[in-house]
């Protein structure tokens, strides 16, 4: 068996690539478009249901309002902070609803009055306002 250095093995393979017939690639024919045909429009339904996403949010269809009423929360907010102020607060977990458990009333009071007083009137922060309203709820039973 006799030794072959790798130049001599390149070269030989070099050899038999040029050797070889190239391939011959054929470009497929073009597409010619000889009408575009648009789509046929929906027809217009009156009385077809609305999805919730169009006009209202969770928060807007809890409390009534409409999406773009910016009100001031002011009278309620001082109600809170009057009736919270008035009462001694529990020390243990309160359940406001099925998902919702405050384990620190204290700092939930503090935190969510923080956040209405700042954001006062704006739709997005409504949430807070009705958990504080919720919690009193259960809290002046």
């Amino acid at each position: 068996m006799t030794e072959k250095s790798i130049s001599d093995i390149l070269i030989n393979s070099l050899v038999k690539i040029k050797t070889e017939k190239p391939i011959e690639v054929k470009s497929p024919a073009p597409i010619v478009v000889s009408e575009i045909v648009q789509p046929p429009s929906p027809p217009i339904r009156e009385n077809e249901p609305k999805m919730l996403t169009d006009t209202s949010t969770t928060s807007n269809r809890i409390s009534g309002r409409n999406r773009n009423a910016q009100g001031n929360w002011d009278g309620r907010i001082m109600k809170l902070k009057a009736f919270f102020n008035s009462i001694d607060l529990p020390t243990d977990e309160i359940r406001l609803s099925q998902c919702e458990v405050i384990t620190d009333v204290q700092k939930f009071i503090t935190s969510h009055l923080s956040y209405v007083k700042r954001y006062n009137g704006r739709m997005t922060f409504e949430p807070y306002l009705l958990r504080l309203e919720k919690m009193k709820n259960i809290l002046d039973v």
